[in-house]
C-alpha cells in the first residue's frame, strides 16, 4: 500500500511538472501613436525566436510565452514608424504587467507620406496614409496621392477625379468623418472643377479601398475613400501661398480639453495652367472654400462633433482663338478657330453634419448623425467659333510657319447653354458597435432624402461651307439639342449588419473573418436590394510577415440624379441601380531590403456587372443612356512595392493591368449587306490596359534640409468611340498618357529638427520654400477630340476629322509654407 501511494505521488508530481512546462503565459498590451491613437497591424515579435502577433484595431495584443521567464524582450515594428525594443519583466508574483508602448513616426525633416496596409484583422483591405506632404500637386490633395495607387486611373491633371478597376468617376465613395460628401454635377471639364472636398491641412488619416470593401461602407460600385480630420492637442496654425493660390488653417483646444476646433480656408486659381492650353483667351477662375471641424465633450460618455464646409466656385472664360497642329509626318493638318462670346459658370456648395457619439458601456457604442448638403449650380455660355481646317505643305518649314495647301473644311458653329441645378440632400442615421473582444458587431440604419430641381436648355448649330450639319435639303437642323425642366425627390433607406471575428489555431496561425449584409431601398423606382459581403484573411505562423486574403461581395449603386437623365435631357424614373459582384484574391509580404522595411502587395480580381447604365465620357462629364440595358465585366491584377528606397522616407511604385468590357442587350449594326449584326462585347470608356505610377521622396544626405518629391504616370490610351456611329466597336484609342511632376523644397526651420534663431523666422515653428515643375517634359497629352465636320458642296456628303484636345503644358510654381 505504501509503495502504491508513493508511486501515485510520483506520477502526479510528474504530470504536474509536464503541465507546468507546457503552460503558456501571456503578455498583454496596447500600442499607440504619438497622438495617443491606437495603432493596428503593428508587428509584436519575441526577440530571439522570431515568433509574434499583430495588434488589432484597438492597438491591443496578446503574445504567448511557452516557458515561464522573468523577463522577455519584445520588438515592435510598423512601416512608417520607428522600431522599438522593450524588455518586459514579471513582478515578484511572476505576473507580467500590462504593456503600453508609444511608437514615434520615422524622424524626417518635414512630413512624409507613409502608407500602411491594413492586412484584414480590422475591417477590410484598406490602405492607410499617414503624415501627408502633398507636394507637388496641381489640383486636389489627397486624391493626388490616391492616383498613384494600383488600380486607380486618371488621365486629367486638371481634375481630382479618378476611376478604379474599370469603374467611372461616379462609382467612388468619399467620406469625411463618416459623412458622405458630394461634388457638383454639371461640371464638364477639369477647367471648371474647383477645390477638392478634402482639405489636406486638416487631414488626420486616410483609408482607401479599391474594391471588396465590407458592408459598413455604402452603396457604390468601385472604391471607398475614408477621410478622418484630426483633433488638435494644442494650438497650431499654418499658411501657404503660391502662384496657384493659398491656404490657411488653425486649430486649438480649450484649457479643460472639452472643446477642440480645426478650421481651414483655401483659395485656388488655375490661370497659369489654363494659359498653357490650346485655346487662348481670358481665363478668370476663382475657387474658395472654408471648412470647420469641432468637437465638444458633454460628459465622459457623450461627445458632439460638427463638420461644416462652404465652397464658392466661379469659372469665367472669354475665348479668343485656337490653333492645333496634328496628324502624321506624311499628313500634317492644322485647325484654326476664332471665337466670339463667353462662358460664365457658378458652382456653390455647402454641407453641415452633426454627430452625437455615446459610450453606453465599455463595450457598447452608438453614433447618431444628421447631415445636410445644398448646392446651387449654373452653367451658361454662348460661344461662336469660325474654323478653318487645312492640310499643310510638307515641304514648308513648320517652325517658321506653314502655309495651308488645301482647305479641308471651312465653317462655323454656335454653342448655347442655360443649365441650372439646385440640389438638397438630408441624411439621418444611427450606428452601433458592440465589442465582444475577438468579435465586433456593427450595425447602421439611415435615410437619405434627395431633392433636385433641374433645368436645361442646350443646343449646338454647325454650319460647314454654307451647309447646316446635319445636312438637309428642306430645313435647318441642330447638330445637338436638349431641353427639359424637372423636379425630382427620392427617399433612400439603407442599413447594414457587419461582424468581424478573429481566431487562432494551435501553433499560432491567425484567421480573421469579416462578414456582413447591407440593404437599400429607393422609393423613386421601388427597388430593394440585399448585398452580402465577406472577407477571409489567413496569416500563417511560419511567416509572420506574410498574409493572404479573399474577398467576395455583392454591390449596387442606387440611382442618383445623373443616372436618370439621358443625353437629350429627358428624365427616366424607371432606371434601376447598377450592380456587380466582386471577387478579390491577394497577399501581402513584408521584408527587409538594404536593412530597411519594404512591403509587396498583389491582388487579382474579377468583377461581374449587370443592370449597367451605358454612358459616354466627354472630358470629365459622364452622360448616361438612362437605362439598364448592359452587362459587363472587369478583370485584372494590381501590384505595389513600397518602402524606404531612401532611408527614413517612403516611396512606392504601382503597376496595374486591366480589361473591362460591356454588352448592350439587343444592340446591332448594319453591315455592308444591310444585315443586322450583333455587336457583342466592346471596351468600356475606362478600359486602360496598362497603368504605371511612381511616387518617390528623397533628400540630400549632406544637406537633409533639401528635399525632392516626384510623381510619374504612364497609361495606355483609353478607347474613344467614333461619334454618330451605331457600332461601339468603331472606336480608337487616344494616345498614351505620360506625365512627370517634380517638386523641390528647402526647410529653413522645423521645430524639433532644424533650429533657426533669426529675427525673421523667430515667430514660426516651421518655414520652408518650394519650387514645383508640373509636366516636366512638357508632354502633349490628349484628353478628348473635337470632331470637325465638313460638307461637300456638290454631293452633300459629310466628312469628319478628329482634332485632339490637349491638356496642360509645363508650368512652374513657387510655394511658401509656414507653421505657427
Amino acid at each position: 500500500m505504501i509503495k502504491l501511494k508513493t508511486l501515485l505521488t510520483v506520477v502526479i508530481f510528474c504530470l504536474s511538472a509536464i503541465v507546468c512546462l507546457a503552460q503558456s503565459y501571456v503578455i498583454k498590451g496596447i500600442v499607440l501613436d504619438s497622438s495617443n491613437q491606437p495603432l493596428d497591424v503593428v508587428n509584436v515579435i519575441r526577440a530571439g525566436n522570431g515568433k509574434g502577433v499583430i495588434t488589432n484595431s484597438k492597438g491591443e495584443f496578446e503574445i504567448n510565452i511557452e516557458n515561464k521567464k522573468r523577463s522577455v524582450e519584445l520588438i515592435f515594428s510598423l512601416l512608417g514608424f520607428q522600431t522599438q525594443n522593450l524588455v518586459v519583466k514579471a513582478n515578484k508574483n511572476g505576473v507580467f504587467p500590462l504593456v503600453k508602448v508609444t511608437l514615434a513616426e520615422s524622424s524626417t525633416l518635414i512630413k512624409q507620406v507613409k502608407v500602411v496596409s491594413d492586412k484584414g484583422f480590422t475591417s477590410t483591405k484598406i490602405v492607410k496614409i499617414n503624415g501627408l506632404d502633398l507636394s507637388p500637386i496641381s489640383v486636389g490633395g489627397v486624391e493626388t496621392i490616391i492616383k498613384t495607387f494600383p488600380g486607380v486611373v486618371s488621365n486629367n491633371e486638371m481634375s481630382s477625379q479618378y476611376s478604379v478597376r474599370g469603374g467611372n468617376f461616379d462609382e467612388n465613395l468619399v467620406y469625411i468623418n463618416g459623412v458622405e460628401v458630394y461634388k457638383p454635377f454639371l461640371i464638364k471639364s477639369g477647367q471648371q472643377e474647383g477645390l477638392s472636398a478634402v482639405n489636406p491641412d486638416l487631414v488626420g488619416n486616410v483609408k482607401f479601398s479599391a474594391g471588396g470593401f465590407n458592408s459598413n461602407y455604402g452603396d457604390k460600385l468601385s472604391s471607398v475613400l475614408d477621410i478622418q480630420y484630426r483633433r488638435p492637442t494644442q494650438f497650431e496654425a499654418s499658411a501657404k501661398a503660391s502662384l496657384l493660390g493659398g491656404s490657411f488653417h488653425f486649430g486649438g483646444v480649450s484649457k479643460d480639453k472639452k472643446l477642440s476646433v480645426m478650421s481651414g480656408a483655401r483659395y485656388k486659381t488655375n490661370s497659369f495652367f489654363l494659359g498653357t492650353l490650346q485655346t487662348e483667351g481670358e481665363y478668370t477662375p476663382s475657387f474658395f472654400d472654408f471648412q470647420l471641424f469641432s468637437n465638444y465633450k458633454l460628459s465622459q460618455k457623450t461627445e458632439v462633433s460638427v463638420l461644416a464646409n462652404v465652397a464658392l466656385n466661379r469659372y469665367n472664360f472669354i475665348p479668343k482663338n485656337r490653333e492645333t497642329t496634328f496628324g502624321s509626318l506624311a499628313n500634317i493638318q492644322t485647325l484654326r478657330i476664332y471665337y466670339e462670346g463667353r462662358e460664365v459658370d457658378k458652382f456653390n456648395t455647402s454641407q453641415v453634419s452633426v454627430n452625437v457619439n455615446n459610450k453606453l458601456s465599455d463595450k457598447v457604442f452608438s453614433k447618431t448623425s444628421v447631415s445636410g448638403y445644398i448646392s446651387n449650380e449654373k452653367e451658361t455660355y454662348d460661344i461662336l467659333g469660325q474654323y478653318w481646317l487645312q492640310d499643310l505643305d510638307n515641304d514648308s518649314n513648320l517652325t517658321g510657319g506653314a502655309d495651308g495647301k488645301l482647305n479641308i473644311g471651312v465653317g462655323s458653329y454656335l454653342d448655347h447653354a442655360r443649365n441650372y441645378l439646385d440640389t438638397k440632400v438630408l441624411a439621418v442615421s444611427n450606428k452601433g458597435i458592440v465589442d465582444f473582444d475577438d468579435l465586433e458587431l456593427t450595425w447602421k440604419v439611415g435615410c437619405d432624402i434627395q431633392d433636385f430641381d433641374f433645368s436645361t436648355n442646350e443646343w449646338k448649330m454647325l454650319d460647314s461651307a454654307g451647309y447646316s450639319v446635319p445636312y438637309s435639303n428642306n430645313s435647318i437642323e441642330f447638330e445637338f439639342f436638349k431641353k427639359n425642366n424637372k423636379h425630382i425627390t427620392n427617399y433612400i433607406y439603407s442599413g447594414n449588419l457587419n461582424g468581424q471575428y478573429i481566431w487562432r489555431q494551435l501553433g499560432g496561425s491567425s484567421f480573421s473573418l469579416d462578414a456582413g449584409v447591407r440593404f437599400n431601398y429607393s422609393n423613386i423606382n421601388n427597388e430593394f436590394f440585399l448585398s452580402p459581403r465577406a472577407r477571409l484573411v489567413f496569416k500563417p505562423v511560419s511567416d509572420q510577415y506574410l498574409s493572404f486574403n479573399l474577398s467576395v461581395g455583392s454591390y449596387n449603386q442606387p440611382v442618383f440624379f445623373k443616372e436618370m437623365v439621358d443625353e437629350f435631357g429627358q428624365f427616366h424614373n424607371d432606371v434601376l441601380s447598377q450592380k456587380s459582384w466582386h471577387f478579390v484574391l491577394g497577399n501581402t509580404f513584408e521584408f527587409k531590403w538594404w536593412g530597411r522595411p519594404f512591403k509587396f502587395d498583389t491582388e487579382v480580381y474579377y468583377k461581374y456587372m449587370y443592370d449597367l447604365n451605358p454612358y459616354k465620357m466627354k472630358n470629365v462629364q459622364i452622360v448616361y443612356a438612362a437605362n439598364n440595358s448592359a452587362t459587363g465585366y472587369a478583370y485584372g491584377a494590381d501590384v505595389k512595392l513600397n518602402g524606404e528606397f531612401v532611408e527614413g522616407v517612403e516611396s512606392w511604385v504601382s503597376i496595374s493591368v486591366l480589361r473591362t468590357k460591356e454588352d448592350i442587350d439587343g444592340d446591332f449594326y448594319l453591315n455592308k449587306n444591310d444585315e443586322k449584326t450583333d455587336i457583342g462585347y466592346y471596351p468600356r470608356p475606362t478600359d486602360r490596359l496598362f497603368n504605371f505610377s511612381l511616387f518617390f521622396q528623397d533628400y540630400l544626405p549632406v544637406f537633409p534640409s533639401w528635399k525632392v518629391n516626384l510623381t510619374a504616370f504612364f497609361g495606355t490610351g483609353m478607347p474613344q468611340q467614333m461619334p454618330f456611329s451605331d457600332n461601339p466597336n468603331n472606336f480608337f484609342r487616344i494616345p498614351d498618357y505620360k506625365r512627370i511632376d517634380i517638386g523641390f523644397s528647402k526647410v529653413f526651420k522645423k521645430e524639433g529638427l532644424i533650429k533657426n534663431d533669426s529675427r525673421i523666422l523667430k515667430p514660426f515653428k516651421g518655414f520652408w520654400v518650394g519650387l514645383e515643375v508640373f509636366n516636366l517634359l512638357d508632354t502633349k497629352n490628349t484628353i478628348s477630340h473635337m470632331w470637325v465636320k465638313s460638307v461637300n458642296g456638290s454631293t452633300g456628303e459629310q466628312g469628319q476629322y478628329a482634332v485632339p484636345n490637349y491638356l496642360t503644358g509645363r508650368v512652374i510654381n513657387v510655394k511658401i509654407s509656414a507653421e505657427f
